[in-house]
């Protein structure tokens, strides 16, 4: 017998809600818009378009699940949609000063309202609230994967110095809270000074700043990054990024845990020139984009584009995702894959759905895009595996993953005949049943042979169950 396996200041109730539309962007107009950056000299390794201008004083930026981008304007003082087609549509005014926007793990939008010293939440329903009116001269907005909300705003009266001593705010010094479903404020860690940007991850919040409070001198922490426990208590405070030139304004982290910077660099002529810089989890500096028009506040669409809003809101376009093919089921410790991707992207192979370990790396060379590569796999069990592409060697914007289910079984199948009993002599036909099972990959048929002919197969109807099966051997 043989066994085969399966293949295979202003009161909240007098913000108003409006709803004003312009514009619309078809593939046409993605096009001109493409241009449009080209003609005004920006440069960027990504594919640049101009989505929006008329703003005012554009001070935050957020996309929703859907696409659509969230801009605050603080001198016009509303909250902004565009949608996925290009439609602009202003869904909040009369805001005072507004600094900063997020989407909360409901979907709900939260409004950092300066002016007004608070947290405006506004809900699917279009129901508006306040989470907390004791915000102290807040500059940014974070919401992490797991769903905490993160604050950037001047020390409170009561916070206390390392020694112990009550004091009151210094000048320019920030901290960073968590803002508990309650609304009360839990400070996170402090001494960053002029805080412009945070951003957050399951495992850190991100902060963008003129300096650390206790540097001197013109070398300066420009980015750092605060870790924070399972249990919500922070670890120390450890810098990322240390410039004289940069003087960092916005900050966003992708898929794979990489930074991108915004801010003015000082040039040759003494000019600033808006710039994006990419710091790489590995420690590796470029410069995503230049010559921008200024600082823009920063945030990652679903798509993996980067969004840019500053006098302009800007789309830099991710690489595409690449395609992969593996077999579905091995018995060996690792699987080739092969692929294509834009040739020059960098591809990593992780076990999803942890994307910052890549298991495995190639660099696609050939210009048709092709790509081998050898991944590892947890042994006797299913690994998924995530596939990102990241342009321009791994200086560029990373794609969405492209994930797929391998399993690895090098453990055989087990199989039993329970009819007729053993050492029994029968004439003429023979009735056989057997019973067969894999707890790993699944069994897909029990084959009857009788010498080194076939007699029979029967299938699984269900391969991930064990099978009973009977044939009549002549």
């Amino acid at each position: 017998m043989q066994i085969s396996r399966r293949q295979a200041p202003l009161a909240i109730m007098a913000l108003l809600i409006v709803g004003t539309m312009t514009s619309v962007l078809d593939d046409q107009g993605h096009a001109v818009a493409a241009k449009r950056a080209k003609r005004m000299g920006i440069s960027s390794l990504a594919r640049v378009e101009i989505l929006a201008s008329g703003f005012k004083t554009i001070s935050g930026v957020a996309v929703e699940a859907s696409g659509a981008i969230l801009i605050t304007d603080r001198g016009k003082g509303t909250l902004t949609r565009i949608d996925a087609s290009g439609n602009h549509r202003r869904v909040l005014a009369r805001l005072h000063k507004p600094l900063g926007v997020a989407v909360d793990g409901t979907g709900d939008l939260l409004v950092l309202d300066e002016g007004g010293r608070r947290l405006v939440r506004l809900g699917a329903d279009g129901s508006l609230s306040v989470v907390t009116s004791a915000l102290k001269q807040a500059r940014a907005i974070a919401v992490g994967p797991d769903g905490r909300v993160w604050v950037a705003s001047k020390r409170l009266n009561s916070q206390r110095d390392s020694v112990g001593r009550s004091r009151k705010a210094r000048g320019s010094e920030y901290g960073i809270a968590r803002v508990e479903p309650s609304g009360v404020l839990t400070t996170l860690a402090s001494g960053f000074m002029d805080v412009t940007g945070i951003a957050a991850d399951a495992s850190r919040v991100y902060v963008v700043m003129r300096r650390l409070a206790t540097e001197r001198g013109r070398q300066r922490t420009t980015l750092a990054f605060v870790p924070v426990g399972t249990d919500g208590k922070a670890g120390a405070v450890e810098p990322l990024l240390r410039s004289r030139s940069l003087r960092a304004h916005g900050v966003a982290v992708d898929a794979v845990g990489d930074l991108f910077v915004s801010g003015d660099a000082n040039t040759r002529g003494g000019k600033s020139a808006g710039t994006i810089t990419k710091r790489r989890r590995s420690g590796e500096v470029s410069t995503l984009a230049a010559a921008l028009d200024g600082p823009v506040a920063l945030a990652f669409a679903p798509d993996g584009d980067l969004i840019a809003a500053g006098r302009r809101v800007l789309r830099l376009k991710a690489t595409p995702a690449p395609v992969v093919v593996t077999p579905r089921f091995t018995n060996q410790a690792s699987v080739e894959v092969r692929g294509s991707s834009t040739h020059g992207d960098l591809v990593q192979a992780f076990w999803a759905p942890d994307l910052t370990s890549p298991v495995a790396v190639v660099t696609v060379l050939e210009s048709s895009g092709g790509f081998t590569l050898h991944t590892p796999l947890a042994l006797n069990t299913e690994t998924r595996l995530s596939f990102l592409a990241t342009a321009a060697g791994g200086a560029g914007l990373v794609s969405t993953p492209y994930t797929l289910l391998v399993v690895h079984d090098d453990r055989r199948p087990t199989v039993a005949i329970t009819e007729p009993s053993a050492d029994i002599h029968v004439r003429d036909l023979v009735m056989l049943r057997a019973r067969g099972e894999d707890e790993d990959s699944g069994l897909a048929a029990l084959t009857f042979m009788l010498d080194d002919d076939l007699a029979e197969r029967v299938d699984n109807p269900e391969p991930g169950r064990s099978l009973v099966a009977t044939a009549q051997l002549d």
